[in-house]
């Protein structure tokens, strides 16, 4: 099974994408003030485009009195409302119905959250999105010629055609646009990983050397465990997405494969929203072609706050994202220019779901990213998952290994009750199979 197939075509990449390609590598090395010139004209160009075709938008604007001349910059935005998944959702069907999604790409989520849904994404905003994953490349010293490894583990629902040995096309930012006449160069790598052998993973990476390594951080974490040291391969960077990733991940990935780790973040149907350079300062977001508010309680943050990231597009596209809601918790960074020569603000962290949390005492939320390092750094927990069903009722998912170690008496339990303030009941059992194959969350609450 792990044996990697020949990738699948690679869908065609529209002739337009060099354009944005060289605006966005303009437009990072732009004074802020420049920047903040170009992002506010193109905002009000996508307003305009938005408030003439979907109709959830032109209602809006209607009734609040508004039009698109009225948000003259990104701090104009508060004038508009919020919108969910569910509204993006219901104004696609609308726009689909009015024939506005021809010749659109459906991008599909993962499902982790919930059920996967489908957006709708335009010719422009395929390139665009395109372009923003050349610029990346570039920034990190990625080119033509560089040997890429792509490692992905299929969701649940992927798995059937992975065992039947059908490969999905992979859609990740480094393995799309190096490809000619149709075929994956001789010098990337696509593997379907199996995450419940890791080891048949690092044979194939070590015949191959990559100099660059794409993945999920879990699994590159449980291929370092299960191989000890001698991985046999050699990267100058891991490129860790598609999952939070603790400060103990980092030194553990940084310690076992003696490369960089580069923080990527996305979302499908928004795209790629924020990657580190190789400076490792925080994640530099996109604000030549997206802005970015990082709100709590509906109010914008200071630096080193978390909130929820808002997302604007900057684009045209079948459903323009205008203050999208993107469920996504976010510690907001510096916006001084980076050492690399970008003047875009900085993310310091992704802190998961909103919903990936513990609620403790007085409703105070103790984020996925804090709770995870913990036990992963206090009693060398893996791969573990930690469920609040109730406020004192927990529980703990492990692997056979750490259930071993275990046996009740790691301290967990006594953790938990200190941060709820009250005894807690924790009901620890294995992990199934299946989970090995879903993107990992390791707290979830469901009391919220």
């Amino acid at each position: 099974m792990n044996t990697p197939a020949p990738a699948p075509p690679t869908k065609v990449i529209p002739p337009e994408t060099g354009y944005y390609y060289l605006q966005s590598l303009r437009a990072s090395k732009l004074p802020r003030g420049q920047l903040r010139e170009l992002q506010a004209r193109r905002l009000r160009a996508a307003l305009t485009f938005a408030a003439s075709t979907v109709s959830i938008y032109r209602d809006m604007f209607r009734e609040r009195s508004l039009t698109p001349a009225d948000v003259r910059s990104a701090d104009d935005l508060r004038k508009l409302p919020l919108y969910s998944k569910a509204d993006i959702m219901r104004g696609q069907e609308e726009a689909m119905k009015e024939g506005g999604a021809a010749g659109a790409r459906l991008i599909t989520s993962s499902g982790t959250t919930g059920r996967p849904s489908a957006l709708a994404r335009s010719r422009e905003a395929v390139a665009v999105n395109r372009a923003l994953g050349f610029r990346k490349m570039t920034e990190l010293g990625i080119r033509p010629w560089s040997k890429v490894a792509t490692l992905w583990a299929p969701q649940k629902y992927w798995r059937s055609q992975v065992e039947g040995g059908v490969a999905k096309p992979v859609t990740g930012l480094y393995d799309l646009p190096i490809t000619f006449l149709g075929r994956t160069l001789p010098n990337i790598l696509t593997l379907w990983v199996d995450p419940r052998d890791p080891g048949r993973d690092r044979r194939t990476l070590a015949s191959f050397d990559p100099e660059y390594v794409y993945s999920r951080p879990s699994h590159l974490r449980r291929m370092a465990r299960k191989s000890g040291p001698n991985l046999g391969i050699s990267p100058k960077a891991i490129m860790a997405t598609g999952e939070i990733v603790t400060e103990t991940g980092v030194r553990e990935l940084r310690s076992a494969y003696g490369a960089k780790v580069i923080r990527s973040y996305g979302a499908a149907g928004v795209g790629s929203l924020a990657g580190e350079c190789l400076y490792e300062s925080g994640l530099h977001t996109w604000e030549d072609y997206k802005v970015y508010e990082v709100l709590k309680d509906g109010d914008a943050v200071s630096p080193g706050e978390v909130g929820e990231l808002v997302i604007t597009v900057l684009h045209r596209d079948v459903i323009p994202l205008i203050r999208f809601r993107t469920g996504d918790l976010v510690r907001l960074g510096a916006d001084d220019r980076c050492e690399c020569g970008s003047s875009m603000r900085r993310l310091s962290s992704i802190e998961g779901r909103e919903d990936d949390c513990v609620v403790g005492k007085d409703g105070e939320r103790f984020l996925a990213t804090e709770v995870s390092d913990y036990l992963e750094s206090k009693f060398g927990l893996r791969d573990f998952q930690l469920v609040q069903r109730g406020m004192f009722e927990f529980g703990l998912l492990l692997t056979a290994d750490n259930l071993e170690w275990y046996k009740g008496g790691s301290g967990v339990k006594e953790y938990l009750e200190e941060i709820v303030g009250s005894p807690v009941n924790l009901e620890v059992r294995p992990r199934s199979d299946d989970d090995y194959w879903v993107k990992t969350r390791p707290v979830v609450c469901k009391v919220l």
